[in-house]
């Protein structure tokens, strides 16, 4: 069982004879790039594409869990040196009975800030009505390499217990319930490679084989080099948590190869 929390995100070098000094947010079938718009607050069905960057520089991205807590921290390394922070993307999931202001509104760096809600999902075995994924533009607050501090994130427990001690004081699991959070920053550095980098984003979950398709990429075939960044919560091994719903394991595939064997 996977809850699929907030995005997947591709990189891949773009050949020189396709390189675009521009940077920015590429519409399929418009090729004259622009600042990526924040979201516009509708619900996502599923995962969709949400932004193409082709820029002089690249993307870097981290997360921290926070079931059971309400907060965390994000700390940030690998931008370059004399860069400059072009978006910067903060996502997070909350299993609850529905979305709301609550799940919304949170602090990034004791400042307060109200995510876009970006889609819904199933309940990954926690008797939850389900898991509910927000999306903020934190460009403005983001200097670079750092750590950033998450606090005020909807949680029922607060104090880092063990969600499956079924012993513990946080049991049983009681809505709502905050999974983690996700920092994605694409940065400028002219000393850098031109970048294809295509942001997917939404939230699925899955108890049998889940295919994400990610394309539109004008680097040429073959890439350069090429990566993906996925990000991903409650990975289980259950048997039957109810209607007939058995997570067997966490393994994630690319083109068919398995990358991964956790989340």
């Amino acid at each position: 069982m996977l809850a699929l929390a907030s995005l997947v995100l591709t990189a891949v070098v773009i050949a020189p004879r396709h390189a675009e000094a521009a940077w920015g947010f590429h519409t399929p079938g418009i090729h004259d790039l622009q600042v990526a718009p924040p979201s516009n607050g509708l619900p996502a069905a599923g995962v969709a594409p949400a932004a193409h960057y082709v820029i002089h520089g690249g993307y870097v991205a981290a997360g921290v869990g926070m079931r059971d807590k309400g907060s965390g921290s994000i700390a940030i390394a690998g931008i370059p040196a004399g860069s400059k922070v072009v978006r910067a993307f903060l996502y997070w999931d909350v299993l609850a009975d529905g979305p709301g202001p609550s799940l919304a509104s949170v602090k990034f760096n004791n400042k307060p800030i109200v995510g876009d809600y970006i889609g819904a999902g199933g309940n990954p075995c926690w008797n939850s009505g389900g898991n509910f994924a927000y999306r903020a533009d934190v460009t403005k607050m983001v200097a670079g390499n750092g750590t950033y501090n998450l606090t005020g994130f909807t949680s029922f427990y607060t104090d880092g217990g063990d969600p499956f001690d079924q012993m513990g004081p946080d049991w049983p699991p009681t809505d709502p319930m905050a999974e983690g959070a996700t920092l994605v920053i694409f940065y400028f550095n002219k000393n850098s490679p031109i970048m294809d980098m295509v942001l997917v984003q939404g939230t699925d979950e899955f108890y049998v084989d889940h295919q994400v398709t990610v394309d539109g990429f004008l680097a040429a075939d073959p890439a350069t080099n090429a990566s993906v960044t996925l990000f991903s919560g409650d990975g289980q091994t259950v048997g039957d948590c109810g209607g007939g719903n058995v997570a067997s394991g966490e393994e994630t595939d690319f083109n068919g190869i398995p990358i991964s064997f956790s989340d």
